[in-house]
């Protein structure tokens, strides 16, 4: 049977700042003109730019070394150019050297936008500077997808770690040396996706998590028999949710500290968005994910085109210590298109209080916010956050560190 819990709760939708001690200390901003992902891999802030008016004119990635030993000099932050190689970077991936023989990043590429649809899943080796690369994996496209996500898992057992991506119609797997492509599933995953193991029925599974924006449900792939990445006829689809809208963000973590994951996403049904936690019950493959609305009523600014709200998430804790005390984690979340950026925290340590409060963390006073993350970059033990504002041509960056 499935985990027992008392049902869906209504959680108002407050937009306020809470307790002074959920929201960190503002240590200042620097300025970059349209900046949408930001990223940290080992010592290195990555950031990634992407103008919709620059028709057929491939946009700048940059990085700032260090960021955690110039904290107090946020304001004067330069960033260093690695290059305009890539149409509409999007969310890179970290790459460590027992991967593919160096330290490296992989930065999907390419977006629904004129000239900016030849997506790119460039490789660059971070070992030394300047960097070496890019080297596109996906050189065998015929024709041109977007990519925005890149997770490194061993499918077929071979010793090798393959990519594996979504494109904006098919995922995909590439192995190494020729980085061979093979199509998994078609009118499936399209932007993000979580490739994790789950037991059911005394047995393990390789399963794969799906925010499917596109198709506008939430989804898991498996295989009850034989290799779905090698023999996609074995592969079956639950159907966790088709009534959430445009799902963006995905995080799969325990939550609520009862020691069992959870899976947390953004959605926007077109007028209203949310961020929702399932419960995975005891067997995926039969038994109903329960829903929990964690908060709601994020409101999409109107821009050319189409707007959704909320972007990126990301379950973090704020400190070690808070971690070790047993007290849940926050989720730190992008407004994207409302331009605000804020952090959910919980209003209760008991793991059966799905509320939370919606703190608002920084109002960019313009349309579209970038994604945001939050990480130890000085590694005293507290977190920091650096939060893009696209629009308003800014990145902000905070501290829990106490002041």
């Amino acid at each position: 049977m499935g985990r027992s819990r008392i049902g869906n709760w209504p959680i108002p939708f407050s937009g306020l700042v809470g307790q002074n001690d959920v929201l960190p200390t503002k240590l200042g901003q620097f300025a970059l003109g349209e900046v949408g992902f930001v990223h940290v891999c080992e010592d290195k802030l990555y950031l990634s730019n992407f103008n919709p008016l620059a028709l057929l004119q491939a946009d700048y990635i940059y990085y700032i070394s260090s960021p955690g030993s110039q904290l107090s000099s946020v304001n004067s932050w330069e960033v260093e150019k690695i290059d305009q190689n890539n149409y509409w970077p999007n969310d890179l991936t970290c790459t460590s050297s027992s991967i593919i023989g160096r330290e490296a990043i992989i930065w999907p590429s390419g977006f629904l936008v004129p000239g900016k649809t030849h997506g790119k899943l460039n490789v660059y080796f971070t070992d030394k500077e300047p960097f070496d690369g890019p080297y596109n994996i996906a050189s065998e496209d015929s024709q041109e997808y977007s990519y925005h996500h890149v997770e490194w898992v061993d499918v077929n057992k071979d010793g090798h770690t393959d990519a594996i991506t979504a494109r904006f119609t098919s995922p995909l797997i590439g192995e190494a040396e020729g980085w061979t492509q093979h199509i998994v599933v078609s009118d499936a995953t399209d932007v993000y996706f979580k490739v994790l193991n789950l037991e059911a029925g005394g047995k393990t599974y390789q399963v794969v998590i799906s925010s499917e924006f596109f198709n506008e449900q939430l989804t898991l792939r498996y295989a009850e028999s034989g290799n779905m990445w090698t023999d996609p006829s074995v592969i079956k689809t639950v159907v966790i949710d088709d009534s959430i809208g445009e799902s963006w963000g995905i995080e799969v973590t325990d939550i609520n500290n009862d020691q069992n994951l959870e899976i947390v996403i953004s959605s926007y049904d077109g007028s209203v968005g949310s961020v929702y936690a399932y419960e995975i019950p005891s067997d995926f493959r039969t038994e109903t994910f329960t829903r929990h609305s964690l908060a709601s009523g994020y409101k999409a600014n109107f821009i050319l085109g189409q707007a959704m709200t909320p972007g990126s998430i990301q379950v973090f804790y704020k400190s070690t210590a808070y971690q070790k005390s047993g007290g849940k984690p926050y989720i730190l979340v992008a407004g994207d298109d409302n331009g605000k950026h804020y952090i959910l925290s919980p209003t209760s340590d008991d793991a059966d209080d799905w509320s939370y409060e919606n703190n608002l963390l920084q109002d960019t006073s313009a349309a579209t916010t970038g994604s945001a993350i939050a990480k130890d970059l000085d590694g005293d033990g507290y977190s920091e956050i650096v939060a893009a504002g696209y629009s308003a041509g800014q990145v902000y960056v905070f501290s829990y560190t106490p002041q």
